[in-house]
């Protein structure tokens, strides 16, 4: 009998923009969405959407910065 076909991964697993590892750390994954807004933002051709995506890449790396400072100082007292 023939094989039945494979359903095609959705799009964002082939690109891997919204697929995070079990490792990387939630500022890691702050940073990967900041990147991908900042990547859409260059794509589009209206100024107010570019803004509002640049704005929300830049609230995500201040969410990252303030993620980062938690899990750094949550493994200082860890370590204590």
């Amino acid at each position: 009998m023939g094989r039945e076909p494979i359903a095609p991964e959705p799009p964002h697993w082939r690109t891997g923009l919204l697929i995070v590892s079990d490792e990387q750390s939630r500022a890691g994954e702050y940073l990967e969405r900041a990147a991908m807004l900042r990547a859409l933002a260059i794509e589009t051709r209206y100024p107010e959407v570019r803004q509002r995506l640049l704005g929300m890449a830049t609230a995500f790396e201040r969410l990252a910065d303030q993620v980062e400072k938690w899990e750094n100082a949550r493994l200082a007292r860890a370590a204590d």
